[in-house]
């Protein structure tokens, strides 16, 4: 899921934030970078296709449980708002 997010949205990153998102890919950190590139989307939106948000939702319930998760959640529920808005 990290690298299919990484690709959609690589070309909006900047360069130190596209650098911090493949360091943590290359080191196995897939949440991290997951949680890094919805931060950067909070504040930089950039179009995402529907099924990648499809794809996150059934991603992110594998975290059910986790302390994370309903913050991860926000996130990926103003994301999406913000995307549906810009329409």
């Amino acid at each position: 899921m990290a690298w299919l997010l990484a690709d959609a949205v690589t070309s909006g990153l900047t360069g130190y934030e596209r650098t911090l998102v493949f360091v943590e890919l290359g080191c196995g950190e897939g949440y991290l970078a997951i949680k890094r590139i919805l931060t950067t989307l909070l504040s930089n939106p950039i179009p995402l296709p529907v099924s990648i948000f499809s794809k996150l939702a059934v991603w992110l319930n594998s975290y059910a449980g986790n302390p994370e998760e309903s913050q991860l959640r926000m996130m990926l529920d103003v994301i999406r708002l913000q995307q549906f808005k810009a329409v």
